[in-house]
């Protein structure tokens, strides 16, 4: 971000402590992509399961690009057939 007269710089206000039980946070890189993490609490998720759940986001994510006219319903049973 620019402003004329104002420095700004990013900083990583993450310290080490998920502020819900489960966030995602996404934002536009400078190629026009999506970064992102996934913050979570650990008493009730385990690493593999926040693993899986991003998975799962993604292929959702995934599959409304390739097909965009269709209903999220339509696609959801193809991909609970190829989650585990």
């Amino acid at each position: 971000m620019a402003l004329p007269g104002v420095h700004v710089e990013p900083i990583d206000l993450f310290n080490g402590v998920a502020r819900s039980e489960l966030d995602l946070l996404l934002r536009e890189d400078h190629d026009g992509g999506l970064v992102g993490a996934l913050e979570y609490d650990a008493e009730l998720f385990d690493d593999g399961t926040a693993r899986a759940l991003a998975a799962d986001y993604l292929a959702v994510l995934d599959a409304m690009a390739r097909r965009p006219d269709d209903r999220i319903s339509t696609l959801l049973p193809a991909l609970r057939k190829d989650l585990p």
